[in-house]
C-alpha cells in the first residue's frame, strides 16, 4: 500500500496569529525538582508536559533552533528527567508489594508521562533541530529567520512521517512544496536569483511538460483581488530495489542542495504547503514521471494547426492512495477530444488533476 502525508497552512488574513512562548529553563527545572520531592505529582507532571510541548510551537522552536545554549540546557533537562524516571521505576519495583493497586497505577501512569516528556525534549525537539539544520544548505551562512525555520520544520515533519509510513521498502516517493508570494516579494526573489546567476536554471526547471525530480512550476494568481505568484518545487525518486530510508535520504539531499528553494525560503510567503507520498506501484511503471505528485499539465492537443500546448488554470498537484477503476474509460474520453497524455506517464492518478483542470475551465467552483 501507499502512504500519504502533508501539511496545509491557511492563507493568512492579516496580522500574524503566532504567539510567542517564553522559554524559561529555570522554571522547567523547578517543576522537575518538585516532581522529584513529592510522591503525588500528577498536577506537576501535567504542568511540565504542557510547558515542554509548547516548545514545539513555531515561535518557540525557532528560538531554540537559533540558540545552542538553550539546546544544551534542554538536553541536560532531558537527562535529568531520565534519572528521575529511573529512580521512580526502582522505587516501584521495590515497593510494589507494599502499595495499594491505585498507588501502583498512579505511579505507573506518572512514569509513562515522564517518559513522553523526555521523548519530546530529546527526540521531537533535540533530534529535529539537528535534522532541520541538515536541510539548510551549508552555502547559506546568513542567520535563518523564524519564517525559514518554520518552512524547513514543516518539510522535516513530513519527511519524518514518510519514514514512519515506509514500513517496508517502497519503490518511489515524492514531495511537493508550494509557496504563494505577493508580487513584490516574488520580484525581490527573482532579483536575488539574478544576482546569484540562478534565473536561467529556474527557467530550465520550469520548462518540462512532465513533473519529475527538481521540477519547478510558476503561476500567477489572485487572492482577495491582489496579484500573487505561486511557485511549486517537486522532488521525486524511483527505484525498484532499495533499502528503508533511501527515499527520504535522497529527498532530504535534494532539498538541501536546491539553491532556488533555499532562496525562496528567505522571503515572506502568504501560504505554504507540503505534500508527500510514498508509493508501492500498482498502476504504472516505477519511474519518476509516475511518482506522486502528478500535476494538471495537460500536455498537447491535436488541432488543425498541428500540436498545440494546452493551457492550464494554475498549479494542481495530486497524490493518491489506491487505484482508479474507471481510469481507462476516463483516459479514452480525455484523448478522444484530441488531448495527449505524455507517454512517460502511465499512472492512473494523472487523470485526477486533468479532470479538476477540466472542471475549472468549465467555470465550476472546485
Amino acid at each position: 500500500m501507499c502512504g500519504l502525508t502533508g501539511i496545509v497552512s491557511p492563507i493568512k488574513s492579516g496580522a500574524s496569529d503566532t504567539q510567542d512562548w517564553q522559554i524559561n529553563i529555570s522554571q522547567l527545572n523547578e517543576i522537575v525538582s518538585q516532581i522529584e520531592e513529592r510522591p503525588a505529582e500528577k498536577e506537576l507532571i501535567a504542568s511540565l508536559s504542557q510547558a515542554v510541548r509548547s516548545l514545539k510551537r513555531d515561535a518557540s522552536f525557532a528560538d531554540i533552533f537559533a540558540d545552542k545554549e538553550i539546546q544544551n540546557e534542554l538536553s541536560t533537562l532531558a537527562e535529568r528527567l531520565s534519572g528521575t524516571i529511573d529512580l521512580k521505576v526502582r522505587f516501584l519495583a521495590e515497593q510494589a508489594g507494599h502499595l495499594r493497586s491505585e498507588e501502583v497505577d498512579t505511579i505507573s501512569r506518572n512514569i509513562e508521562e515522564l517518559k513522553d516528556i523526555t521523548w519530546c525534549l530529546s527526540r521531537e525537539i533535540g533530534d529535529n533541530v539537528t535534522k532541520i539544520r541538515e536541510l539548510f544548505s551549508p552555502s547559506y551562512s546568513t542567520p535563518r529567520s523564524s519564517g525559514a525555520v518554520k518552512i524547513f520544520k514543516n518539510i522535516n515533519a513530513v519527511m519524518n512521517s514518510i519514514d514512519r509510513l515506509e514500513v517496508r521498502g517502497r519503490d518511489s516517493a515524492g514531495i511537493s512544496l508550494l509557496f504563494i508570494l505577493k508580487d513584490d516579494e516574488f520580484e525581490k526573489f527573482r532579483e536575488t536569483l539574478g544576482k546569484d546567476n540562478l534565473l536561467e536554471l529556474l527557467a530550465e526547471r520550469s520548462e518540462g511538460n512532465v513533473l519529475v525530480n527538481r521540477s519547478v512550476s510558476v503561476s500567477p494568481l489572485s487572492i482577495r483581488n491582489e496579484t500573487h505568484t505561486a511557485i511549486a518545487f517537486t522532488y521525486k525518486v524511483a527505484a525498484e530495489i532499495g533499502r528503508l530510508g533511501d527515499n527520504t535520504d535522497f529527498l532530504r539531499g535534494q532539498v538541501r542542495e536546491d539553491d532556488i528553494l533555499q532562496t525562496v525560503a528567505l522571503f515572506p510567503n502568504v501560504y505554504h504547503t507540503v505534500l508527500s507520498h510514498t508509493r508501492w506501484a500498482s498502476v504504472g511503471a516505477i519511474t519518476e514521471p509516475n511518482c506522486h505528485p502528478v500535476d494538471n499539465d495537460c500536455g498537447f492537443r491535436i488541432s488543425d494547426f498541428g500540436l498545440e500546448k494546452n493551457p492550464v488554470s494554475g498549479i494542481i498537484h495530486v497524490c493518491l492512495n489506491g487505484d482508479i477503476d474507471n481510469y481507462l474509460k476516463l483516459k479514452k474520453e480525455y484523448e478522444h477530444k484530441g488531448n495527449l497524455i505524455s507517454e512517460d506517464i502511465t499512472t492512473d492518478t494523472k487523470i485526477i488533476p486533468l479532470r479538476i483542470e477540466k472542471y475549472i475551465q468549465q467555470g465550476m467552483n472546485v
